[in-house]
């Protein structure tokens, strides 16, 4: 069976003090400023023990454990010097202290047996069944030693207790010591059977050796055979409590039922994470194996410190890794973004296109509508030049109608258009006519928006009656006026010829309802239409 370094070192320390407990024992018996000097003794080492449970073992609860256990051995070396130092010869004290001895008395195989039940249980597993019954009768044996002063169940005192001879001891001390024996029994075969699952079960037997000294010493102390030299008792029984019971826990601890952090020395020493523990003054204390110190200087670690106690710790992070990921980010995010340059490219192109096309889609229905009057233009265009001359007011009009019929026609994408719009294209047209010799006046009133078939049906109205009779007309005034959503058109023409009828039908295909009049005096034609939205192609 192997046993680590530091296991050896403590069992050897452990048996050295309790040897020497015994040796002090023996050599300042009978002395009086040393009487009480082993059990002051004693309660230093569990002092020391106890501060050893605060900084090793990690589990909150099998901690607290320790620490009372620790706490309950100071309390019984406590009262014992009280017992027999302090208060020697008063014997009121006497007898309450010596019922209160056997409360931490029995609070220690108490908490063993708590620690043994709460090795390797969950933290939010619930304590079985048998601890609340061994809690619950501990605390009625402890009540019935505390009130003895009343019952004397326990123990019957003699008037003078400078003697302890004199005590009779009752029914409860029996049943007391059945029931120290009793849990001792429970801690002892509880911590047994955790130890098959022990990370060293090996060791599984050494608990039983703190255990199995304290049955023989209480057998022996019972029937008055204790260990003496030239008649001096070595160890008292307080002193052989406290060790067998911290014993028991510290074994324990030592084969691993109970975690604690030891062996941290050399598991640093093996890690192959580049570190070092350096003490207040800066000096190498630890190095792990992977480590050369001082750190040596690269672009690709990145040297780290922490304050621990007595010191720091120092290490380096390796990062060669995340160089590497920011490169890759890099790389990805100039690809993204040149992916969305391309991107924003191809949707700007394919806008343009997009409203090229349009463009190209509403220049070609432009282009069929007016295609007549276009036509007209290229024959006027084409004639002899005394011809041509002759007829460049007549090209003026036509192709003020083109202008304003193709801006119409582009300003109609929202579905509407200003009624100023009209009156704007009228003026135009009337000013080119004036070049033809015609007079013209033209009127117009009434703002705000009506459908554009209207608006536009309108203007080619007052282009088709030009067009009619240009050639004899001498006078034209338009009225323009709209009226609760309609427009009235009325046209004046002085002409001697006149030939066109508006027809209604044609203006309903467009999707535009109309009114027509038309009535002659003479030279005199008066053209009357009145038009609103809602035809049948609206």
């Amino acid at each position: 069976m192997y046993i680590s370094r530091s296991f050896r070192r403590s069992i050897a320390l452990f048996a050295a003090a309790f040897f020497l407990c015994g040796f002090l024992h023996v050599l300042f018996h009978a002395v009086p400023f040393t009487t009480c000097f082993t059990q002051l003794y004693c309660g230093c080492l569990c002092a020391l023990w106890a501060l050893t449970i605060q900084k090793r073992v990690t589990d909150p609860s099998l901690r607290t454990t320790l620490l009372l256990a620790a706490a309950a051995e100071t309390l019984l070396l406590l009262l014992q010097i009280c017992r027999y130092a302090v208060f020697w010869g008063n014997a009121a004290a006497a007898r309450f202290l010596w019922s209160a001895y056997y409360v931490p008395m029995l609070a220690l195989p108490l908490l063993c047996f708590h620690a043994a039940i709460s090795i390797r249980r969950p933290r939010e597993e619930r304590l079985p069944w048998i601890w609340a019954a061994a809690a619950a009768v501990s605390g009625v044996i402890v009540l019935g030693f505390l009130t003895n002063g009343v019952h004397q169940l326990a123990f019957r005192f003699p008037p003078d207790m400078t003697r302890d001879e004199n005590v009779v001891y009752g029914l409860l001390f029996y049943l007391f010591y059945i029931w120290f024996f009793l849990l001792i029994l429970f801690a002892f075969l509880t911590a047994l059977q955790k130890c098959r699952r022990a990370p060293s079960r090996e060791y599984w037997l050494l608990p039983m050796v703190p255990m199995a000294v304290l049955t023989l010493w209480l057998i022996l102390n019972a029937f008055h055979v204790e260990p003496k030299y030239h008649g001096i008792e070595i160890w008292n029984i307080g002193n052989i409590f406290g060790f067998c019971m911290i014993g028991f826990l510290e074994i324990c601890i030592q084969i691993g039922l109970i975690p604690a952090n030891q062996e941290y020395e050399n598991l640093f020493r093996t890690m192959n994470q580049p570190a070092v523990i350096l003490d207040k003054d800066g000096t190498l204390r630890i190095r792990t194996a992977a480590a050369e110190y001082p750190f040596p200087e690269r672009k690709d670690r990145r040297s780290m410190s922490h304050p621990i106690r007595g010191g720091c710790i120092q290490w380096t992070e390796d990062l060669s890794h995340l160089q590497r990921l920011n490169e890759e980010l890099k790389e990805a995010t100039a690809q993204t973004k040149a992916r969305n340059a391309h991107l924003a490219a191809e949707n700007r192109v394919k806008a343009e296109m997009a409203e090229l096309e349009t463009r190209e889609r509403l220049y070609d229905m432009i282009l069929r509508l007016l295609k007549p009057t276009l036509d007209r233009i290229e024959e006027l265009l084409s004639g002899p030049e005394d011809a041509l001359r002759a007829a460049l007011p007549e090209i003026a009009v036509l192709s003020a109608y083109v202008k304003r019929r193709s801006n119409m026609e582009l300003l109609s994408a929202s579905g509407s258009l200003p009624v100023e719009e009209l009156g704007l294209a009228v003026r135009e047209s009337m000013e080119y006519l004036r070049l033809c010799g015609v007079e013209t006046a033209v009127s117009a009133t009434g703002t705000g928006k009506l459908p554009a078939a209207v608006i536009i049906a309108a203007y080619e109205s007052v282009e088709t009656a030009v067009e009619n009779c240009l050639d004899t007309l001498s006078a034209l005034a338009a009225v323009i006026r709209v009226e609760e959503e309609r427009l009235i058109l009325r046209l004046l023409l002085k002409t001697e010829r006149f030939s066109w009828l508006p027809d209604p039908g044609e203006f309903l295909d467009r999707g535009v309802r109309a009114e027509t009049d038309v009535s002659r005096d003479g030279p005199d034609v008066i053209v009357s239409i009145t038009f609103a939205g809602g035809g049948e192609g609206a």
